[in-house]
């Protein structure tokens, strides 16, 4: 009879299959482009190096981006030289050395003239910045849109970033829940803004950065604003980690007596693979839980569902796992739709469910535990090492 494969033996070719399914890290010279190992520090055709380069953000107003990228900054700090350059920040520099009595508050109200000015004046700064440490990281925070009056004002020319074009190593669109993006805006100038119009900015903003890194053919990851920037520093530092979306039941246990344990629990799985990989958590964005609790907000329960449904399987996509823990047997529409997504991506899963049976659901996964203390061991045996070039 055929021996089984050891236990070691068939942890080592799932973290094989994990290393191959990690994004490659494609040369940044237009005359090349080869796609590396994640593990490469300069290219194998070319001897280009990989290591540095410009890490473009996006984010709506209200998003309190600034004050995230300055955490990644910090985060990515500690293994390599950071800058944050905020083009708004630069722009506002720039504009009271010559008019020290401009409203910047207000500066929407300029005519696009001077906006498309200032913001040319403030990417030439950037620019000459990046250009002098390239092999520095460099996260550069933008908005690409305005949802300033009653039409879509512009907050980038794309012909900026052509200088930089072979120094961007991604882009990044921060985002935040309404209400909290609401709560921001409304202390300020901007006022207080329908919460529709803030949900539909968010996805264009996001749409429109897509689109911008579709053009410079470079990965785009939304993050949510509430993701630990540790976490999401290994992006850039450590690109060989593998992308997990973390999917769990969230309405079977709310209102039930042991929810806050359900809760204890589901966190302490998700902070625990943090240790090995980049963790994509869809409950960092609260939006549905607060259709029930802000009036404005139920009356957009429909648009926000279906916000929040295409924005689970958008993390879905930007990951090459998709890891499923279940603290207690429950019904669950949306992982049964999330398993299903992932699936027909071709996504590795992981379930954990508290039934060898595997649950009720239709799809079956790659790796299967009936326990917590079962499935983090096995996910510690199959993500450990990664860290290491080769087993």
């Amino acid at each position: 009879m055929p021996e089984t494969q050891p236990i070691d033996n068939r942890a080592a070719t799932a973290r094989a299959r994990i290393r191959k399914a990690v994004r490659k890290i494609f040369c940044r010279n237009p005359q090349c482009g080869h796609g590396n190992s994640p593990y490469a520090q300069m290219c194998e055709r070319c001897s280009t190096g990989l290591n540095g380069g410009v890490v473009f953000s996006s984010g709506q107003s209200g998003t309190a981006q600034h004050e995230w990228l300055a955490q990644l900054q910090q985060a990515v700090q500690r293994k390599e030289q950071c800058y944050l350059h905020d083009v708004g920040e630069t722009m506002e520099e720039f504009a009271r050395q010559f008019d020290s009595y401009i409203n910047w508050d207000r500066i929407l109200d300029r005519t696009e003239n001077e906006l498309r000015f200032r913001r040319a004046q403030a990417f030439g700064e950037i620019t000459h910045k990046v250009l002098n440490g390239p092999a520095d990281i460099h996260l550069l925070a933008c908005h690409v849109i305005f949802r300033w009056n009653a039409f879509l004002t512009r907050g980038l020319d794309p012909h900026l970033l052509a200088p930089l074009q072979d120094n961007l190593r991604m882009f990044l669109t921060v985002i935040d829940g309404v209400n909290e993006v609401h709560r921001r805006l409304s202390v300020t100038d901007w006022g207080d803004r329908k919460r529709l119009q803030l949900a539909l900015w968010r996805d264009e903003e996001v749409f429109i950065t897509g689109l911008l890194a579709d053009l410079f053919r470079r990965p785009h990851y939304v993050i949510s604003r509430e993701e630990p920037a540790d976490n999401m520093a290994d992006l850039i530092l450590r690109p060989w980690r593998p992308r997990v979306y973390f999917s769990f039941p969230i309405t079977a246990f709310v209102g039930q007596p042991d929810e806050q344990w359900a809760r204890a629990e589901i966190e302490s799985v998700r902070d625990a693979i943090r240790q090995w990989a980049v963790v994509f958590d869809p409950y960092a964005i609260k939006d549905y839980d607060l259709t029930y609790q802000v009036p404005e907000m139920s009356e957009i329960a429909k648009e926000l569902g279906e916000q929040t449904e295409q924005r689970d399987y958008r993390f879905i996509d930007q990951s090459e796992i998709l890891i499923a823990f279940f603290p207690k047997a429950a019904p669950s529409k949306g992982v049964e739709a999330e398993l299903r997504h992932a699936r027909t991506t071709g996504k590795i899963i992981y379930l954990c469910y508290p039934q060898q049976t595997g649950g009720p659901f239709s799809i079956s996964p790659d790796y299967l535990a009936s326990s917590k203390e079962e499935f983090l061991n096995l996910i510690r045996d199959h993500f450990e090492g990664l860290d290491e070039p080769v087993d």
